[in-house]
């Protein structure tokens, strides 16, 4: 029973992307990139998250992609909450890097207070959003609370850097 189920869903999809996939026409990569853009704009963000995308993009995705929150988000306001969260991930896989390559340990709290700043700086910025996304909120949190850990781990000694 569940296989033919499954196998519904699984048809159901393909009709889906059949619909939403059309020939691309453009030729140059600015073309291109618009055509997708258009297309993606009018998915479904939980159809598209089905992948093997992080977590946190999803969330990201979620919490920014939809609709009725973006009916009271200055456009300028989610831009800037978008490009401080690239920011402040992008930090945290530099600072997992720097980690592997052996970085001192004056350099791993310098980056931990940068990673600090950009958090405290995205949470100012979630403040504005009505409706608040409890979902980019609670992920925020959740990387202060790690930059506060890696101190913490840094101060007690658990790296040999």
């Amino acid at each position: 029973m569940s296989i033919r189920i499954n196998y519904a869903n699984e048809l159901q999809r393909q009709e889906e992307t059949k619909k939403i996939s059309k020939p691309i026409q453009g030729s140059s990569f600015e073309n291109l990139l618009s055509e997708e853009l258009t297309a993606t704009s009018t998915i479904n963000p939980s159809k598209v998250l089905s992948g093997k995308s992080s977590n946190v993009e999803q969330m990201l995705l979620m919490g920014l992609a939809k609709p009725k929150a973006a009916k009271f988000v200055k456009d300028a306001t989610l831009t800037s909450i978008t490009e401080q969260a690239s920011i402040l991930l992008n930090s945290w896989d530099e600072y997992s890097s720097a980690l592997e390559e052996g970085i001192t340990t004056r350099g791993a709290w310098e980056k931990l207070t940068t990673i600090e700043n950009h958090t405290k700086n995205l949470q100012g910025n979630l403040a504005n959003i009505q409706p608040p996304n409890s979902d980019l909120e609670s992920m925020v949190n959740e990387l202060s609370i790690m930059a506060v850990v890696e101190k913490a781990k840094i101060n007690r000694g658990d790296y040999m850097l």
